[in-house]
């Protein structure tokens, strides 16, 4: 009886540790926190729903060239993630501090950056090449008034990025 008792007590706290689990599980997924509602809602490249204004055909051929752009980063985004934690590791090392090594990793990381942006542009260049003139207008007009939006967000203090919606909600 007794061990019975023992096996019900875990069968119990089991369940209602699951229960708990499941729960925030579902009103996470249900309330987002507000620092992920209040994301910008723009990228820095090319602001959301930019291709939504573009016939099928200029999407697909969008899509197509940021996909095979995204494949051939690959390595590049991987370096710059490399050189990143190399400059963390070098800045939190005991002892003097490596300042040449540190400038070496940001030269490194300055021409990662530099080739993974040119290959965004060349990319960018390849897609609006399939583009007739009317197309490439109601693509620029787009991004002109997503920028303007995010520019009148950030002069309100709304879209100042994740400093600033740190510093609000403190």
């Amino acid at each position: 009886m007794e061990k019975s008792m023992k096996w019900l007590i875990v069968g119990l706290s089991l369940s209602l540790m699951a229960n708990a689990f499941a729960a925030g599980f579902y009103f996470t997924r249900a309330n987002p926190p507000k620092r992920v509602m209040q994301a910008p809602e723009l990228s820095a490249a090319l602001p959301r729903g930019t291709f939504r204004v573009l016939p099928q055909d200029a999407r697909a051929a969008f899509r197509d060239a940021f996909l095979e752009n995204r494949r051939n980063n690959g390595v590049i985004r991987r370096q710059i993630r490399d050189a990143r934690l190399r400059l963390a590791e070098l800045a939190t090392q005991p002892g003097t501090l490596n300042k040449a090594a540190i400038t070496n990793t940001f030269t490194q990381l300055r021409g990662l950056q530099a080739r993974q942006q040119q290959s965004f542009e060349t990319a960018l260049i390849a897609a609006l090449e399939t583009m007739d003139e009317a197309d490439r207008k109601t693509f620029a007009e787009r991004v002109l008034k997503a920028k303007e939006i995010r520019r009148q967000r950030r002069r309100e203090g709304n879209g100042g990025g994740i400093m600033r919606q740190r510093g609000q909600a403190q």
